[in-house]
C-alpha cells in the first residue's frame, strides 16, 4: 500500500556534467523517490528494487522553491514519475514554475502518471513505458499527440519484463504511429529481490526463471539497448533522449554528444581507452567557463586538455554541422538488432 503525505520539500539536484539518459544540469523531484509497488524504479540513480508499501512525501510550495532557486541551472529534468502525479499534479506545477522562470525542461512521466498542463516550445515530455502492465501507456501517448506535446518514449531495460522482442516491436510501433520524436532505451540495474518479484509475476518457466539468476544480464541489457536504437533509427526516430536546450551549439550539448559516444564505445567494448578519453573530455567541456565556439574561432580546440587532436577535431566538426564522422560511426555500430539467441524470451 502507498501512503501519501503532504508537506515535503521539493528536492533539487545539480549535475556537474550531462549524464545519460536525461542529460540534465538540474533535477526537480516533487515526490519522494520510492513511490510505486511491487517494484520501484529510481529514475535518477537508474536502479529498481522491490517494495511492498511506502510513504510518499508530496512537496509543497513548488512554485516558490523553483522561483527562488539559484542552485539549479538548465536544462532541467522534472522527475514526475508514478501515480502521485495523477492525484497531486506537483510535476505539472514544477513545469509551470520552471517555464515561467525561463527554463527549458524535460519532464519524465510513467504510464501510471499524467501529462503536464499544456504544450510549450521549451517543454519536452518523456513517457516511460513503465509499469509495463499499465493500460495507461498507450492512452498517455495518444493524449500527448492529440494535445500537441513534443514527446518521446523511454523504455527501461528491465529483464525479463521489457526485454521481449515482441514487446519492444510493439512499443516502437506505438512511437512511430503516434508521432513520438524519440525512442530511447534506459538500462536499469535490477536488484535480485525485484528481479524475483517480476519473474514470479510473469509466471516464467523454471528454465527461464533460473537463467535470470544464473546469467550475467549485462549482455542482454546492452543487446536490448542496441536493439531499441535500431528500431528507433529504422522508424526515423531519434534513439536518444534529446538535450532539453534551445537549438544551438552550447558546451553542455557538446559534452552530451561526446558522453553519448564515449558511453556507447564502452558498452560495446570498442576502443575502450579512447572511450574513456572522450568521457574525460566531455566533463572538461561541461565545466569550461568560456563558450567552445569562441575558443574554436581563435584556435584549435586541441589547446584544451585533455582533448587530443582526434577528439578536438570531432568537436570542431560538431560545432559546424551538429555531428561528426566519429560520432556517426559509433552510432551506426551501436544500432544493432538483437539476435533471437540472446536470452530475453524473444
Amino acid at each position: 500500500m502507498i501512503t501519501y503525505r503532504k508537506g515535503g520539500f521539493l528536492r533539487l539536484l545539480r549535475h556537474t556534467s550531462p549524464d545519460p539518459p536525461f542529460w540534465a544540469a538540474g533535477t526537480a523531484m516533487p515526490y519522494s523517490a520510492r513511490r510505486t509497488s511491487p517494484v520501484v524504479v529510481d529514475w535518477v540513480n537508474l536502479v529498481a528494487s522491490a517494495s511492498e508499501g511506502e510513504d510518499v512525501e508530496v512537496a509543497e510550495g513548488v512554485d516558490a522553491t523553483i522561483e527562488r532557486s539559484l542552485y539549479v541551472h538548465p536544462p532541467l529534468l522534472v522527475e514526475a514519475s508514478g501515480p502521485a502525479e495523477l492525484i497531486y499534479r506537483r510535476g505539472a506545477e514544477a513545469v509551470r514554475a520552471a517555464l515561467a522562470a525561463g527554463f527549458p525542461i524535460l519532464e519524465l512521466i510513467t504510464s501510471d502518471g499524467d501529462l503536464p498542463d499544456a504544450p510549450h516550445p521549451s517543454l519536452t515530455v518523456a513517457i516511460a513505458s513503465w509499469p509495463s502492465q499499465s493500460n495507461g501507456f498507450l492512452e498517455l501517448v495518444k493524449k500527448a499527440r492529440a494535445a500537441g506535446f513534443n514527446f518521446g518514449i523511454v523504455v527501461p531495460v528491465i529483464p525479463p519484463v521489457t526485454t521481449e522482442l515482441a514487446t519492444l516491436e510493439s512499443i516502437a510501433a506505438i512511437a512511430k504511429t503516434h508521432g513520438a520524436s524519440f525512442l530511447a532505451a534506459v538500462p536499469i540495474d535490477v536488484d535480485p529481490t525485484a528481479r524475483r518479484v517480476l519473474a514470479e509475476k510473469m509466471n516464467l518457466d523454471e528454465e527461464s526463471f533460473s537463467t535470470l539468476f544464473e546469467t550475467d544480464l549485462e549482455m542482454l541489457t546492452v543487446a536490448t539497448e542496441r536493439h531499441v536504437a535500431a528500431l528507433a533509427h529504422e522508424r526515423e526516430l531519434a534513439d536518444l533522449v534529446p538535450v532539453a536546450l534551445p537549438a544551438g551549439r552550447s558546451n553542455w550539448e557538446a559534452a552530451a554528444a561526446l558522453t553519448s559516444t564515449g558511453n556507447r564505445m564502452l558498452r560495446m567494448n570498442r576502443d575502450v581507452e579512447l572511450g574513456w578519453d572522450i568521457l574525460r573530455a566531455a566533463r572538461t567541456i561541461a565545466a569550461l567557463g568560456k563558450p567552445l565556439q569562441r575558443i574554436a574561432a581563435a584556435a584549435s580546440l586541441a589547446i584544451i586538455e585533455p582533448l587530443d587532436p582526434l577528439i578536438a577535431s570531432a568537436v570542431e566538426e560538431w560545432l559546424t554541422t551538429g555531428t561528426s564522422e566519429l560520432m556517426e560511426e559509433i552510432d551506426r555500430a551501436w544500432r544493432l538488432r538483437r539476435d533471437h539467441g540472446v536470452h530475453g524470451n524473444g
